[in-house]
């Protein structure tokens, strides 16, 4: 059996990857997908980082076990299925939402996030970093002084791929004989966007006043104005090419070693970004394109490449990992394998998204098939509905022309609702079942 990598990179939309382009940011990631599968209408099950990495890491949706603010709380992760079946297992990331502290160690038996919690105090200066942003961002200090204190506080709040890089390659290095399931999220393509100055043309004290004024229009979009975006929008490429750079700096290192062909790799994101497409910036509580539609390839399968066009969600990707290794789906995953489609066989025609408003207390949820998208507000009642054949960008909600549509897509949230309660008994039961057998053991 093959090593398996999942690499999930934050941030990264669908189009930001180039292989469907005439001039590509991510000529490496580009390399791995005409050698691969390439699944073109891949969605994440959420538009956030804290929502959509429960999918991925567990194959169950977001909003479910929701008195578990944590993490996975009671969720059965991947790591501890593939740990259980003589797999080694390793993560490393430094996005405080995936670190021990929500619980994403779980089943790993060596985890790196760069940060560490624990009693009153943290030494790590990350989260200092972090810390001293958040506070200057959100006071009312005038913009003039937070422009003359930014550049002597204000830096990329996340550890450079290249560097999380060499840790990854030593690791490695000292397992490279042994069977492994190994988990990378880079940070490189989120915000602040903070490139290379020389690359981008653009001083790196211009580059924070820009990042400043997009972290304000997250509260009032005219604090940024269309020049402003478009140049957002440039610097971030540059940090787009340098994610490509930091996956080929690893892809070399992993075939020097001889790891690259005894691997499959699997590429994918948690969510994407919002540039005022609807309306919003970065991550916002909306289930549109810019935000669900992700890049997923798998790399190093026994098959020609070849891309698919089934509509495929990152709660996928969990059965995908075990199904490589020939072991059944845990009666706990709500996802599919994804194997299946390389030999033209449909799992499903429609996957669903969903967000709490926690502004509003309700649920988003949207189904999302190859020529439709339907946006439901529970709550509120209201529904949005986009035929993507004639409007791919979703701006003409047509859900007053086809209320029958509407009623299906309707009928199938509430099938999905009675699914995931039917589940989440099921976990109870099962998490009950453990605890009360491990109470017997220390009885006796």
């Amino acid at each position: 059996m093959k090593n398996i990598i999942l690499i999930t990179i934050d941030s990264m939309r669908a189009d930001d990857i180039g292989y469907s382009k005439e001039e590509s940011l991510t000529p490496n990631l580009d390399a791995l997908a005409s050698e691969g599968v390439v699944f073109n209408n891949a969605f994440s099950q959420a538009p956030t980082t804290k929502s959509s990495f429960p999918c991925i890491m567990s194959s169950t949706y977001p909003i479910m076990l929701t008195e578990f603010k944590k993490g996975l709380g009671m969720r059965l992760s991947i790591a501890r299925v593939m740990r259980k079946h003589g797999y080694l297992t390793a993560a490393f990331n430094s996005n405080p939402y995936l670190s021990r502290y929500y619980g994403y160690d779980d089943g790993f038996d060596y985890f790196y996030d760069s940060f560490e919690f624990g009693g009153k105090t943290n030494n790590n200066p990350l989260i200092g970093k972090i810390k001293i942003i958040i506070k200057i961002c959100k006071s009312k200090i005038p913009t003039k002084i937070k422009n003359l204190v930014m550049p002597f506080t204000y830096n990329t709040p996340y550890e450079d791929g290249i560097e999380l890089n060499k840790k990854i390659k030593n690791w490695v290095s000292e397992n490279k004989d042994k069977q492994f399931f190994l988990w990378i999220h880079y940070m490189d393509v989120h915000e602040p966007f903070i490139p290379d100055e020389k690359k981008a043309g653009i001083s790196k004290k211009d580059m924070i006043k820009l990042n400043l004024k997009l972290r304000a229009a997250k509260e009032d979009e005219t604090n940024l104005t269309e020049n402003e975006l478009k140049k957002i929008i440039n610097i971030r490429k540059y940090d787009v090419s340098h994610m490509d750079e930091v996956v080929g700096d690893l892809i070399d290192r992993l075939k020097k070693m001889d790891v690259f062909r005894k691997s499959v790799l699997i590429i994918t994101a948690d969510h994407g970004d919002e540039f005022k497409e609807h309306g919003g910036i970065l991550h916002t509580s909306k289930l549109y394109d810019e935000l669900i539609h992700i890049p997923l390839i798998i790399n190093g399968l026994d098959s020609l490449p070849k891309k698919i066009n089934e509509v495929v969600g990152s709660i996928d990707i969990g059965p995908t990992i075990v199904d490589l290794n020939n072991t059944d789906k845990p009666d706990e995953w709500m996802g599919n394998s994804l194997l299946p489609l390389l030999d033209g066989r449909s799992t499903r025609n429609f996957v669903i998204s969903e967000m709490l408003l926690r502004n509003k207390n309700s649920v988003i949820n949207s189904i999302r098939t190859k020529k439709w998208k339907f946006i439901y507000d529970i709550a509120e009642n209201k529904y949005e509905l986009y035929d993507l054949h004639k409007d791919p960008k979703e701006l003409n909600n047509i859900s007053a022309e086809y209320s029958r549509k509407v009623e299906e897509f309707k009928g199938l949230i509430k099938e999905h609702y009675k699914n995931k309660e039917e589940k989440e008994k099921m976990i109870r039961r099962k998490k009950l079942k453990q605890r009360i057998k491990i109470l017997r053991k220390k009885d006796d």
